[in-house]
């Protein structure tokens, strides 16, 4: 109750803005979600490595037999070898950045999505910050469910990265939205196709199970390219 009644009154309460933007930046950094996702660059940069290595022959080649006296260059690519990361390691330098995060999205826009559609309430999931996406050039806009009817979307200021943190947050704006019902489904779809595993709803509607079936079958994963140079990879 806290968070929901401080929302009324964010511009003047500091503390609210950091509980919300914390929580955000705790989810991102280090929910099992969080851990997935950050896993995935440092798999692709191990992968990279041992292909760099490989090409300067610090590598040997595998034995004959099942290995069939491949190159690792060859074994990754066929997938025989596989890097594993210990999700702990992606979490613990999550938690080196949370201040950061939370002071980005504390002082970025906030729309606060007000639901008043009595039939289409507001999911919530196990990861409950959804992501939309633009372009490769805009920032990924983060969307918290609250309550059934409350949520949250934050528009990231690309300017902000870099800064010095800014704990006041005296850069935050905010600007309430009343949702139409087609918004809300969307949200609700980008909730259900966010989730890891689990989602959560209010009111066990006869359309909720087909809606959660249609779009459960989708996850969040980190995309890496290893672009080629002369000199090997960047």
């Amino acid at each position: 109750m806290v968070v929901l009644h401080s929302i009324t009154v964010l511009r003047r309460d500091a503390a609210a803005i950091k509980c919300i933007a914390g929580f955000v930046a705790y989810v991102i950094t280090c929910s099992p979600t969080g851990m997935r996702l950050h896993s995935g660059p440092l798999k692709a940069l191990l992968k990279a490595e041992a292909t760099m290595l490989d090409k300067a022959g610090v590598i040997p080649k595998a034995p004959q037999g099942p290995l069939g006296g491949k190159s690792m260059t060859e074994l990754l690519e066929a997938g025989t070898v596989k890097f594993n990361v210990d999700p702990k390691y992606p979490q613990a330098m999550g938690i080196n950045s949370i201040v950061h995060h939370m002071s980005v999205f504390g002082n970025s826009r906030w729309e606060i999505l007000l639901n008043f559609q009595d039939f289409d309430p507001y999911f919530t999931s196990d990861y409950p910050v959804a992501i939309k996406t633009f372009d490769i050039n805009t920032p990924i806009n983060r969307i918290v469910p609250l309550a059934p009817d409350l949520a949250l979307r934050i528009v990231p200021d690309q300017r902000l990265q870099g800064q010095k943190e800014d704990h006041s947050f005296s850069k935050f704006n905010y600007i309430r939205r009343a949702q139409k019902r087609q918004n809300v489904i969307d949200l609700n779809r980008r909730i259900v196709q966010c989730a890891e595993n689990l989602v959560f709803y209010r009111d066990d509607y006869e359309w909720v199970g087909r809606f959660v079936e249609k779009n459960r079958r989708f996850w969040i994963e980190p995309v890496s390219e290893t672009p080629s140079h002369t000199a090997g990879v960047f």
